[in-house]
């Protein structure tokens, strides 16, 4: 860009003669400001547009929920617009189809996609890549259970129908509270939901025991108490949100990129420095009581990574996913999962977090 309008300074200003010259001056001289001021550069560091960004409605994603709702990221960037997920596959389809450049998806939807894109050789650009991970470990208390279809224990689960989200690894999650239960979870029947539809499924009698998270878990009790309870769980597991994008959008603009990751980074200071001001963020913004989110984020750590992203460390839920599904090519090559080289560095309290 300095080269271009230094050219058109020099070419403006030269001492040009002849009739050719002069009108090859001014049609010269006219292109170039057009070009210059019609221009969007690599990276430029005040986009037209916002940041369009598909959430999942989850409190796992709780970074996303505080940095949107307080506006938290710096710089003269017009505010990001919002749309919320309920289901993973909905982020990746908002991003094939344009409606977004950022989405959260979890990592089971991601592997899907990913090696779906394999098979079907999409070019790279149009490939997704992981941004970063949203990290979190949270308790599982994710269990409602219907004492109307006589469900008042854990033991109580493995001869009724259990409704899971697709895309999820909460069938995975609900055989180890069993175990260590020493509880035989070999007869467990499974029944794909929508996380929106497990109450009517427990009100019609599909599913005795649905398996959900903050909010639809606490809607679903708050409907009728005396009916719907939570079966409690003292155990944690560790599970991520990814926020992946196109790569030809990180290419473009990695200046704004940089800038709604500052404020994740800011969301997630908040979260340790405030946490009942978040707490009441999040109840509002969910729509569920305080206590509810209090609950959840009982036993909760939240860290946002930007380092390189390892497929090893997911290939054990990977290969439980592709069993469960009778895939044959299920597997992950060296590749399919990267951090987006475009964020070398995200710099928060003078401390830097680089891939």
């Amino acid at each position: 860009m300095w080269l271009a309008r230094s050219f058109a300074a020099l070419l403006c200003r030269g001492r040009w003669t002849g009739a050719k010259r002069a009108v090859l001056t001014a049609v010269a001289c006219v292109g170039l400001a057009v070009g210059m001021a019609q221009a969007d550069p690599v990276g430029s560091p005040h986009p037209e547009k916002p940041l369009h960004i598909a959430v999942a409605r989850y409190t796992g994603d709780i970074h996303n929920i505080v940095a949107n709702t307080l506006n938290l990221y710096e710089g003269d960037w017009p505010p990001p617009i919002v749309m919320e997920t309920i289901h993973g596959q909905e982020g990746v389809t908002a991003l094939d189809e344009g409606r977004a450049e950022l989405a959260t998806v979890p990592i089971l939807t991601y592997i899907k996609t990913a090696l779906q894109q394999q098979r079907d050789a999409v070019p790279e650009d149009e490939q997704m890549v992981v941004v970063a991970r949203l990290s979190y470990v949270a308790g599982l208390n994710i269990i409602v259970a219907d004492r109307e279809q006589g469900i008042e224990t854990h033991a109580d689960i493995v001869s009724r129908p259990v409704g899971t989200p697709p895309g999820t690894v909460t069938e995975l999650l609900l055989s180890l509270i069993l175990q260590g239960r020493n509880l035989d979870d070999s007869d467990l029947s499974f029944v794909p939901v929508e996380p929106a539809e497990m109450e009517a499924a427990l009100r019609d009698g599909r599913i005795a025991t649905a398996l959900v998270w903050t909010p639809f878990l606490d809607q679903i009790v708050a409907s009728d108490p005396e009916r719907f309870h939570i079966l409690p769980s003292g155990d944690t597991f560790t599970g991520a949100m990814l926020l992946v994008s196109k790569n030809r959008y990180l290419k473009q603009h990695r200046a704004q990129i940089r800038a709604y990751l500052a404020g994740l980074l800011a969301a997630e200071d908040l979260y340790f420095a405030r946490p009942e001001d978040v707490i009441a963020l999040v109840a509002r913004d969910q729509g569920v009581s305080e206590a509810a989110v209090r609950r959840t984020f009982l036993h909760s750590s939240y860290a946002l990574q930007v380092e390189t992203f390892p497929p090893y460390m997911y290939q054990p839920f990977a290969r439980w996913w592709c069993d469960k599904s009778g895939l044959s090519d299920c597997v992950i090559r060296p590749g399919t999962f990267r951090a987006s080289h475009i964020l070398r560095e995200v710099e928060w309290d003078g401390q830097y977090f680089s891939p």
